[in-house]
């Protein structure tokens, strides 16, 4: 059982199980912000959940339309690099067990009744608070995937797609799998945005100017 305060109270909130997080209402009156929550609703219920596992993570951080500041959205994502611990093996010669704590920890939360689904996998977590009506995508990286891994999943998906065809234009590829951006075969540029913003001739553009691949260009594209 979590007796950390963190957990208890998890997402901040004094809240009923079930019951949904004041402020959380969906949007119905436009039809595109159906199923969507505030930015400020959405962040706050996102800090949470990062600060309820924080301490089973090497590093964690809000992805997604959250950290692009889109005044309604639709789903959270997170990025985190989990820590893992060796266990000693129930037989004689076996290696010790690496055990992933981010799994353990979400299992137990889950248990707790802060999830009603959960569906886990080598590299992402899908939730479904039961605080808020809105799906929760937890990503997860390894060091040498952190910086690419994060900039994908920050989008948008017109800047990926900006990012990628800009990519090969210049005769390299931006991995989806967050191992970086490669040249012939070899990573030129994966510790961190704004390296593989500047391999591809960029200026580093902040999370909330990603929404429009016009607004950028390459320097290679720039007159003079």
């Amino acid at each position: 059982m979590i007796e950390d305060p963190d957990t208890r109270n998890f997402l901040a909130l004094r809240i009923e199980k079930g019951n949904p997080v004041a402020g959380a209402d969906v949007v119905e009156d436009d039809p595109r912000k159906k199923n969507a929550i505030t930015l400020a609703v959405a962040k706050l219920e996102a800090e949470a959940l990062c600060q309820a596992v924080r301490d089973v993570c090497e590093r964690i951080e809000i992805a997604g339309s959250i950290r692009r500041k889109k005044p309604f959205v639709h789903d959270i994502d997170i990025v985190a690099i989990p820590r893992f611990e060796l266990s000693n093996s129930n037989t004689l010669f076996a290696d010790p067990e690496r055990i992933n704590l981010l799994d353990q920890k979400l299992a137990e939360l889950t248990s707790l009744g802060r999830f009603s689904t959960i569906a886990g996998g080598k590299k992402i977590y899908r939730l479904k608070s039961t605080a808020a009506a809105i799906p929760v995508d937890l990503y997860v990286a390894e060091p040498k995937t952190w910086a690419t891994l994060l900039l994908i999943r920050t989008g948008s998906r017109e800047h990926n797609i900006y990012l990628c065809s800009l990519a090969r234009r210049l005769g390299m590829q931006l991995k989806a799998d967050g191992s970086g951006l490669y040249r012939e075969g070899k990573i030129i540029a994966s510790n961190s945005e704004e390296e593989i913003f500047r391999a591809l001739g960029l200026d580093s553009i902040p999370p909330e100017n990603r929404e429009r691949a016009s607004t950028h260009r390459s320097r290679q594209d720039r007159p003079g």
